[in-house]
């Protein structure tokens, strides 16, 4: 301590309080010391006080440490009679002496009964809901270590209606006394049937904007179309929670609609992760970031990117890109090799350090790692090792100190994965990095909007000023194998199956969109469109020649051209080079929505039929394409617009397959001239006999 007050006594004091000797033993023992003690030593025998200090077990554990910032807000308590090394109460002080504003951050997430579902690239393996847990519960031990005593977190969990875990009252909720319960409730997560996401998103608004807290953030997570009201929907050029109409999965959610309230004043800057087969809520999930200021992430395969997503998140919560991930990799554990290696750079300006190592619980795998520092040392973890069913992971501060000596932490790691499977089979796992490095902040940014077909996403990286190039980015591309259209065409599903599913997953068999959830389940799960549901992966670098950038010194952009519907999700990988400080490296991970271009007149298909199905009169069967050969739809009959001549009982079904089926009532003469509109926009016009 003495020698951390010799370094950083201008900017914090130390107080330390003697509560046994007699004041003269104290002075002698002091006198005694090598060097001297120079910060001031107090002396208190009055043990009333002292039991104000008592621990939860009934004794009072010596050191007790306390750590108080600037404002007065107590930052840590060590309270168990942990003797620390001068490197780690180094660390424990560098905390407190950067700290930030404090974050209030809302998980929002989807327990519908699709969440049961596991993903297509895992069958048999762990559902959706229990990725969802693990990383939920890797955010909470990155907060652990990296987030600061007055960070906030809650919890919003929605399907039929929304519930908020409280404790006392309290629904955002210090980590530092709150952690158990909120691990409680994420661990034991039960679905229902349908998804109140507007619901749930208001509910995360009411809670957060009730404080006076600047930094607010919610990651709302969801596999699923909402279908109970209130909903997220598009008022004019903004988004509200509203009463909308359509399709309703069982009653009105308990939260009352909020019309005429733009979701962009409260404040709230909201992070959106879609789960699953690219469907017609995906463009509202990537509004709601856009308009809000957050991003948007979105997978199919959620065993592989999930946790990656939820961490970035996170990051991108805490002060802008620190803490930041500084590796993400997947890997297969083969018991034969007896050990795998894997590989992270780190900085000279990183001072706090998290890996974690994850696998999925189906897999009954018991793996752990060592920490080989750039210099070959092996670090030992005994003391910071957490050992969970499904990960573990290790927080150490930087440089590390092994037997005396500081080791120098530039350059390359590696982590040496070792363990044991069931059944002596691989094991397919995870590593994530995280690091602490409040010096070298980066950002990634990209125009908001939605995107079409055609267009350009100019990603554009900035690195700070330390950095004195970027040096290589790769660029991972994870697309539809096929378009959501065509895949859908490909599955003739007859409608009186799909009504029953649709009724079976959500009570109700009404409107196109209950069906095309229905149809979207059947394949998502079907062995048959495994292949055609797993994204395709293919990766690109600045370093290989197969990347085109336009570099500015630390700046760069990345064009890429947006040649196919659906979503697109790119996992960058950043390395750049400082001045002194070695090499930085970054990952992140963001997606966009590309909707087709308009319709088409000439390559939109058109088929008259003489009677509609069940009714008397002629029929259209009409099925748009953009001038790409793009299908647009399904999930689009609100869109479609009929004018000509005075008719009625028009009626408009959607076949789910990319095709409408547009009938007229009338069963004698001519319907007449008409033309057929999609968003406005012309894809058929002509004569009905």
């Amino acid at each position: 301590m003495e020698n951390l007050w010799q370094k950083y006594g201008g900017s914090i004091q130390f107080v330390a309080v003697n509560t046994v000797e007699t004041e003269a033993d104290l002075h002698t023992w002091l006198a005694g010391l090598p060097g001297g003690i120079t910060f001031p030593v107090l002396h208190n025998t009055d043990w009333s006080i002292a039991n104000l200090y008592f621990s939860g077990s009934g004794f009072l554990y010596f050191p007790y440490i306390v750590i108080i910032d600037a404002k007065g807000t107590i930052q840590q308590v060590f309270d168990d009679g942990t003797l620390f090394t001068e490197e780690e109460m180094e660390g424990h002080v560098l905390d407190v002496l950067s700290t930030r504003d404090p974050v209030d951050l809302e998980l929002v997430v989807d327990v519908s009964d699709t969440m049961n579902d596991p993903p297509p690239s895992m069958p048999g393996g762990d559902s959706k809901l229990v990725l969802l847990e693990q990383a939920a519960n890797i955010v909470l031990d990155i907060l652990v270590d990296h987030g600061q005593a007055n960070d906030r977190v809650g919890l919003v969990k929605f399907s039929d209606d929304v519930t908020e875990y409280a404790d006392g009252g309290d629904k955002l909720l210090l980590l530092s006394t709150h952690e158990p319960g909120l691990r409680g409730q994420i661990d034991t997560l039960t679905t229902g049937t349908c998804t109140a996401m507007g619901a749930g998103l208001q509910t995360a608004f009411d809670t957060l904007s009730a404080e006076a807290t600047p930094n607010r953030f919610a990651i709302l997570c969801t596999d699923g179309m909402q279908n109970i009201e209130p909903k997220v929907a598009k008022v004019g050029g903004h988004y509200e929670i509203i009463d909308s109409g359509g399709w309703l999965c069982g009653g009105h959610s308990s939260v009352p609609a909020h019309p005429g309230v733009d979701i962009a004043t409260y404040g709230t800057r909201i992070h959106t992760i879609g789960i699953g087969v690219t469907a017609a809520w995906e463009p509202v999930l990537q509004e709601i970031a856009d308009q809000t200021g957050g991003f948007y992430r979105a997978t199919s395969d959620p065993a592989t990117d999930l946790a990656l997503i939820y961490a970035v998140d996170l990051c991108n919560c805490l002060a802008l890109g620190s803490p930041a991930v500084v590796r993400h990799a997947t890997g297969t554990f083969q018991p034969e090799q007896c050990q795998v290696l894997e590989h992270f750079l780190l900085n000279r300006s990183a001072r706090k350090l998290t890996v974690a190592l994850f696998w999925q619980t189906s897999q009954r795998c018991s793996l752990t790692f060592w920490l080989r520092a750039p210099d070959g040392t092996l670090l030992p973890l005994h003391r910071s090792m957490k050992t969970l069913a499904d990960r573990c992971l290790a927080t150490l501060f930087l440089p590390p100190v092994v037997g005396g000596r500081r080791i120098d932490h530039v350059g390359q790691w590696t982590i040496v994965v070792r363990g044991e499977t069931a059944d002596h089979g691989p094991a397919p796992y995870q590593v994530l990095v995280v690091a602490e490095d409040r010096e070298t902040k980066y950002t990634i940014d990209y125009p908001r909007k939605l995107y079409r077909v055609g267009d350009i996403i100019p990603v554009t990286v900035r690195m700070p000023e330390q950095v004195k190039r970027i040096t290589d980015v790769t660029v991972e591309t994870i697309r539809p194998r096929v378009p959501f259209a065509e895949m859908l065409s490909r599955s003739p599903i007859p409608r009186r199956e799909l009504e029953e599913a649709a009724y079976a997953i959500s009570r109700t068999r009404r409107g196109s969109q209950a069906l095309l959830a229905a149809k979207l389940r059947r394949i998502e799960t079907d062995p048959q469109f495994r292949e055609l549901v797993l994204p395709k992966r293919t990766k690109t670098s600045l370093g290989a020649g197969t990347l085109q950038c336009e570099q500015r010194e630390r700046d760069l952009t990345i064009p890429i051209r947006a040649t196919r519907t659906g979503i697109l999700s790119y996992r960058l990988e950043l390395l750049g080079e400082s001045e002194e400080g070695g090499p930085v490296a970054r990952t992140d991970y963001l997606s966009v929505f590309i909707k087709p271009g308009p319709p088409h007149q000439e390559h939109s298909k058109v088929e008259v039929i003489e009677r509609a199905r069940g009714g008397p009169g002629p029929a259209i069967k009409v099925t748009p394409a953009d001038e790409k050969g793009h299908l647009l739809g399904p999930g689009l009959s609100s869109e479609i617009e009929i004018t000509g001549e005075a008719r009625e009982g028009v009626e408009v079904h959607d076949l789910l397959d990319g095709t409408y089926e547009i009938s007229f009532a009338r069963a004698r003469g001519t319907v007449g001239e008409l033309s057929v509109l999609l968003g406005g926009e012309p894809v058929w016009t002509g004569q009905l006999e």
